[in-house]
């Protein structure tokens, strides 16, 4: 049995970020009282994932406008008995800074964590690469931390990357936000050969989806984050713009953008399934402001995942 919110069938995680670190301590203390309200109110919820956000401009320079996110991790579990999940872009930190880390965040009792990495075209790397931190990690706390990655469904070679970190120690990948299903479907084909054909276990994938509430934000949120495929691969970059004209086109955006994002978990959950490999839901707020929306995106998850439960039965 795997810990925590890996040993529940079809985990659903709530995803989000800690106030931002210059809001006035009034304001920050409303953002995390009005989480773990809506964490408390959904008990569908099988844990939360706080991000770790960073961004770059031109000139390389980069900043984290949210500050560590362990203290507002540590707040919402104790508040909540949830689960967390703490990002870490570890590539910003180099050795030594990420070894203070791992074990400042282990002696607070945050013992499932994620470590990502950066495109070296908009941020200078520092190291450790993802890789390198999952191997650390593991070598010196074993079965006592839980590590887990982002994965890119549509990058080259995806699945093998993916299973080159599960060799590293990693249980768990949590994807790109998915504004179509069919480049997620192709990685779960591919991770079902690899497992197959080398014996190998496979990790449990999170498909994460966002609602959209300002057409204008998350359109810009969307670019800067990659989240349509790029162009050599069509079919998903179709599928995903026509889905993308579809919500913003729509009266109510974020009601499309529910009903949009249920259709392609539902996909990705029943062909996982069929493929045998362990899968879940992360629901991402996109910024702290959106909070108020996830309800109504995690009610919808949570009866696609029901429903794909009952199925399994």
């Amino acid at each position: 049995m795997l810990p925590g919110f890996l040993g529940k069938p079809l985990p659903l995680l709530l995803g989000t970020t800690p106030p931002m670190k210059r809001a006035p301590a009034k304001r920050r203390e409303e953002v995390t009282q009005q989480t773990v309200q809506l964490i408390r109110s959904m008990p569908d919820v099988d844990g939360v994932v706080v991000y770790d956000v960073w961004e770059g401009n031109e000139r390389g320079r980069f900043r984290n406008k949210y500050g560590d996110n362990r203290p507002f991790a540590l707040r919402l579990q104790e508040a909540t008995g949830k689960p967390q999940v703490v990002c870490n872009v570890v590539v910003h930190q180099g050795q030594d800074g990420f070894r203070l880390w791992l074990d400042e965040t282990m002696k607070m009792g945050l013992r499932n964590q994620v470590y990502v990495g950066a495109s070296t075209e908009k941020f200078p790397v520092k190291g450790p690469h993802p890789k390198e931190a999952l191997i650390y990690a593991q070598n010196r706390y074993h079965d006592l931390v839980t590590t887990g990655c982002i994965s890119i469904p549509w990058r080259h070679a995806e699945a093998r990357r993916l299973m080159k970190k599960v060799e590293a120690g990693c249980s768990f990948a949590i994807s790109q936000v998915m504004l179509e299903p069919r480049s997620g479907v192709e990685l779960v084909s591919d991770v079902a050969k690899l497992c197959s054909k080398e014996d190998l276990t496979p990790p449990t994938i999170l498909w994460n989806v966002a609602p959209v509430v300002d057409v204008e934000v998350a359109r810009e949120d969307f670019e800067y984050f990659e989240v349509f495929p790029p162009a050599e691969h069509p079919a998903a970059q179709e599928l995903a713009l026509r889905n993308w004209l579809r919500i913003s086109t729509a009266r109510s955006p974020f009601d499309e953008s529910i009903r949009v994002a249920a259709e392609n978990v539902e996909q990705l959950l029943r062909h996982a399934i069929q493929a045998g490999i362990p899968t879940g839901i992360t629901a991402e707020g996109l910024g702290t402001q959106n909070l108020p929306y996830l309800e109504a995106m995690l009610g919808a998850l949570a009866e696609v995942r029901n429903k794909a439960l009952a199925g399994k039965r």
